[in-house]
């Protein structure tokens, strides 16, 4: 059961801890793209009309009435004012380890939504592309050196998963 889950799942409690000092208003903005998104890409039953709050508790973004954690990396302002953690960093590397010059880095510092777009921009920025004319059609046709959906879920799940407690 879901309750089971919860229990033997420390991470999953810290999703739901309540951000107590959070004052501010959720984005409306990032909330809107959120629901148009899930119901066009994802085909989830979104009601547009429903109100904020309801919207949240659907998705387990408040406990008790209050913005949770899960819900503040997704749709808060100035999160890294209360969640200092929640950076992403990306870099460059000279060489094949972590040891060589840094060639280029950033650190993203936003909702976990535009922290996966810009993490998966800035691979996509770092990799090979190859193009060529397809005989057949005579068209331009490109592809990345690593398959593109797997980059986008890797950098989705590193970004999404990482336990955001340790610094």
């Amino acid at each position: 059961s879901s309750d089971l889950y919860e229990r033997e799942n420390p991470a999953y409690r810290f999703d739901k801890t309540i951000i107590q000092e959070y004052s501010s208003t959720i984005s409306l903005k990032t909330l809107r793209w959120f629901l148009k998104k899930a119901q066009e890409e994802r085909n989830l039953p979104i009601n547009l009309s429903e109100r904020n709050d309801d919207v949240l508790i659907k998705f387990g973004m408040l406990t008790k009435d209050k913005l949770n954690f899960a819900g503040l990396m997704a749709f808060g302002k100035n999160i890294q004012r209360y969640i200092p953690d929640a950076i992403v960093k990306c870099a460059l590397f000279e060489g094949k380890d972590k040891t060589e010059r840094i060639l280029e880095h950033i650190e993203i510092k936003n909702n976990v939504f535009n922290a996966i777009d810009y993490a998966k921009n800035f691979v996509l920025r770092n990799i090979r592309e190859s193009a060529w004319i397809n005989p057949k059609t005579g068209r331009r046709e490109e592809q990345y050196e690593l398959p593109f959906l797997a980059l986008r879920e890797a950098v989705s799940n590193a970004v999404a998963h990482r336990d955001y407690r340790i610094p």
